[in-house]
């Protein structure tokens, strides 16, 4: 019997008789003797038939399986390596299982084919228990060290700079261009790298090692500010944007928040009026990442129809770049206002359908949420990586601090639930590039990641101690500013918790 727990969870194989291990004997005192002394059972015959029968049975099992796994990844899905794989083992004479193959997640949003169980699969009682293979395919793990080494070879040691003067280096901006970042979300066909989910994840969780300025800046030109282009922009709106914005020479942004509609978007009180091939815009927006520095922005306003969306250039009519913030942290990107003083825009400037925008915006904020929370996990990764490095180097009472238990064992949560962020966040991304919506799976991610990105960083600067406080000087201070706004925007902690209760109200009780 096969008992699969979701699609990277744990695989049971339900054995008869584990090796090593005899049950004990329900023959009588008559049958052991007839069979010390050479006596064929009566039963012998029908005994093979039946394990025959058994065996065929479990084979057409597991090529049921096997076609139901081809027909959820049609040609058209981009899974052609998994269909080519699949198509000499369904309904063939090989068994499938006894191969020792598995299906395992691709970093590129689909399957990865074939895969061996590991050697060394774990026997409790009658249960074998074989593991998902997460590792992560070659090319996606060297996307993933070529950004990491970026941060930490030419962004981290200017942190202090960064942090002082609120602003981006311009041969900083100049590494993300030349790592072709800033098309991580634009397809191929207008000269990006077209990225899935997951790969974009892995980006963000080695974007968030380094000033959140900078992964700010790259994050919402990226996510928000490019995905609702790319998903629901016209072939002339993508055609117009989507070029410039891959090379980072119009950069992006996404104007959702106003000051009474944070957290309930739904409450937005900005106008968008049709006047004759014109839309008119009058409102406020707030908190916009990128604001000052965009070319445009995808904003979203309530007309006849429901709320809208649209892509408002930074150089039309009635804007105006309203207070910009001194925030705690994220120093090197900007964040203002944006007014809409009677804005006039071109009727081709809404994207999608009127009354749609709502819709958008929450399959946008989707996949966003998801590489903020991989965001999230780089931060604590790091913060932790600090954290050990401080406990193994600083005295205290004659020994190094880590060799205090309570040291130790801090430590050890922090290492522990940052896995476990992580996990989340490669499950939800990896749902998004197979077509779900994620709504449930995106908010655990984001709220999960968030809150422990931010108890991981407070325990780590509970272990530098006073140094820990003091501005300027070591580096868990300002990831600690950082981190703090992860619990607030893209939806904070509170938001998340509803969205996931409504979901389980829905009946989106479990992941399968």
């Amino acid at each position: 019997m096969v008992r699969n727990h979701g699609g990277c969870g744990v695989v049971h194989h339900q054995s008869r008789q584990p090796q090593g291990q005899a049950y004990p004997s329900r023959e009588s005192g008559v049958s052991v003797r007839r069979r010390q002394e050479g006596a064929v059972h009566p039963h012998a015959g029908r005994n093979r038939a039946r394990r025959r029968q058994s065996r065929s049975a479990r084979a057409t099992v597991r090529a049921q399986v096997l076609d139901r796994v081809a027909r959820l990844f049609p040609p058209e899905s981009g899974s052609r390596r998994v269909r080519k794989n699949l198509a000499h083992s369904t309904r063939s004479g090989r068994v499938f299982a006894a191969s020792g193959e598995q299906l395992s997640p691709c970093a590129r949003g689909g399957l990865h084919l074939p895969q061996r169980w590991h050697s060394n699969a774990r026997h409790s009682g009658n249960i074998q228990e074989v593991f998902v293979d997460f590792r992560i395919a070659p090319e996606d793990r060297l996307l993933a060290d070529s950004v990491r080494a970026f941060v930490e070879e030419e962004v981290n040691p200017r942190w202090q700079e960064i942090d002082r003067e609120d602003r981006l280096p311009s041969d900083v901006i100049a590494g993300v261009q030349r790592l072709g970042l800033f098309g991580m979300s634009v397809p191929p066909e207008y000269g990006g790298l077209g990225l899935s989910v997951l790969q974009k994840a892995l980006v963000h969780e080695q974007l968030g090692r380094g000033p959140w300025g900078l992964a700010s800046f790259v994050s919402v030109h990226t996510g928000i500010g490019c995905i609702g282009i790319v998903r629901f922009g016209s072939a002339e709106q993508k055609q117009r944007y989507l070029p410039k914005m891959a090379t980072g020479e119009w950069l992006g942004s996404f104007a959702l928040t106003e000051p009474e509609a944070g957290s309930d978007a739904g409450a937005l009180r900005t106008q968008a009026e049709r006047v004759g091939d014109h839309w008119v815009l009058r409102g406020r927006k707030i908190f916009i990442t990128n604001a000052p520095l965009a070319h445009q922005y995808f904003l979203f306003a309530r007309t006849a129809r429901g709320i809208s969306a649209f892509i408002v250039d930074r150089d039309s009519p009635g804007l105006q770049i309203g207070s910009i913030f001194d925030t705690l942290g994220h120093q090197g990107s900007q964040i203002s206002e944006v007014v809409l003083d009677d804005c006039r825009i071109p009727a081709s400037a809404l994207v999608g359908e009127e009354g749609q925008g709502f819709e958008y915006a929450k399959r946008t904020l989707a996949e966003g949420r998801t590489t903020l929370a991989a965001r999230c996990v780089g931060a604590a990764q790091k913060a932790l990586e600090l954290a050990l490095e401080y406990a193994q180097q600083r005295h205290t009472f004659g020994k190094p601090l880590i060799e205090h238990q309570s040291i130790a064992f801090r430590l050890a949560q922090m290492s522990a639930r940052t896995e476990a962020a992580r996990l989340l966040v490669y499950r939800s991304a990896w749902l998004l590039d197979q077509g779900s919506p994620a709504i449930r799976e995106s908010s655990t991610a984001k709220l999960v990641a968030a809150e422990n990105a931010w108890q991981t960083v407070d325990d780590a600067m509970q272990i530098f101690g006073g140094n820990g406080y003091v501005r300027g000087e070591y580096m868990i201070e300002r990831i600690w500013r950082d981190v703090r706004v992860a619990r607030v925007y893209d939806g904070s902690s509170e938001v998340q918790q509803i969205v996931i209760a409504q979901r389980l109200r829905k009946g989106d009780v479990e992941t399968r």
